[in-house]
């Protein structure tokens, strides 16, 4: 496939295979697929959402979890964790600096997606925040 070809026509699960034993690494689907390298790692992503699929950043690949690498897939959700909270934790500073300037933004998980609220905004179509004065809180409205 060419570079140019539509990502959307295979499935990416169909050239990762099932056990850890099999792994494929990346500059393999590359190779095979003829995507760049950013289109693979999207589309694993976006087949992740749906099906488990394992890197364990060792070196050896991708593959799909059997029943035989249950502890694979603990410590690849582990692992993966681990990077979410880490990226939550960095952005403490970026949010008590937005929250000084009341532009702090708010990240609401819906069914199907994630989607960005200002808090002023959210406040004004909800109506449902009661004004309580807190000595040193910042007002919002």
């Amino acid at each position: 496939m060419s570079s140019n070809s539509n990502t959307n026509t295979f499935n990416i699960l169909d050239y990762i295979p099932f056990g850890k034993e099999n792994a494929v690494k990346k500059q393999e689907l590359i190779n095979i697929l003829g995507f760049p390298e950013r289109a693979i790692r999207q589309m694993i992503e976006d087949a992740s959402r749906e099906n488990p699929v394992i890197n364990l950043m060792d070196g050896r690949g991708y593959f799909q979890p059997t029943e035989m690498d249950l502890d694979e897939a603990e410590r690849c959700y582990n692992q993966e964790m681990h990077r979410a909270k880490s990226i939550l934790y960095r952005n403490n500073g970026l949010k008590q600096f937005l929250r000084s300037y009341g532009r702090l933004v708010v990240v609401a998980e819906t069914e199907n997606s994630l989607s960005k609220v200002k808090v002023r905004e959210h406040y004004r179509k909800t109506k449902a925040a009661k004004t309580i004065d807190v000595e040193g809180q910042i007002s919002f409205l």
